[in-house]
């Protein structure tokens, strides 16, 4: 009877995880024209993105975009870092790396308060923030550095988390801002009925569907 116990409770963890890892495939295998966007498929949020073409999602045809800050303020903050750690800082001290990445940060406070109209005016936000993003990683490496090992790969770690954490706390704050704007729409955040992400819910929907449907073929 335990022995049997066991093994329901293995298959259903086993079953559990197949679910997870079945879900997080079809959602990145129909998702990835929201992943690169990072908002609804609608004209309210068409200065949030950089426009690249259209794909076909299910039966129908969506605008392909790029989130402007994500690709913008990202790639730069990668470039700046790279540039900084493998000149040695150009000898700027870890302190005066954080400063200058903290108030090149502070862009994107002007986006966040929603001061920002227009696709160009958003991307000139975005590039002092990804200097800034930059200038602030180097600042964490460039500190640890000075420390004794093991010293040095714990201060490290320690320091990325509470920059990451930072990073999710303004991420929150622009995940707010787009709950708050949808709102204000008639559809009032009801994302599956919406024009903007109501088909992508729909197509993700039916392919979970098919997916249990195969799977149970199967057993």
């Amino acid at each position: 009877m335990l022995k049997a116990c066991i093994m329901q409770g293995q298959m259903s963890i086993k079953n559990d995880i197949y679910g997870t890892i079945r879900e997080a495939f079809i959602g990145i295998k129909y998702g990835w024209p929201l992943l690169l966007r990072h908002h609804p498929f609608c004209d309210d949020f068409r200065y949030d993105v950089f426009p690249i073409g259209y794909t076909k999602l299910g039966d129908k045809t969506v605008p392909e975009s790029l989130c402007i800050g994500c690709f913008t303020a990202y790639p730069i903050g990668l470039f700046t870092f790279l540039i900084l750690i493998c000149n040695a800082y150009f000898g700027i001290p870890f302190y005066l790396l954080f400063g200058i990445g903290v108030l090149l940060g502070l862009f994107n406070l002007i986006s966040i308060l929603g001061h920002t109209n227009g696709r160009v005016l958003k991307t000139l936000v975005k590039i002092p923030m990804g200097f800034g993003l930059g200038f602030t990683a180097a600042s964490i490496t460039s500190f640890s550095s000075l420390l004794a090992v093991p010293y040095c790969c714990i201060s490290g770690c320690i320091l990325f988390m509470a920059f990451f954490t930072v990073l999710s706390f303004f991420s929150s704050l622009r995940l707010l801002k787009l709950e708050k704007h949808c709102e204000r729409c008639a559809y009032k955040k009801n994302w599956k009925e919406c024009p903007g992400l109501g088909h992508l819910h729909k197509v993700l929907e039916e392919a979970k569907s098919n997916a249990q449907k195969k799977r149970e073929k199967k057993e």
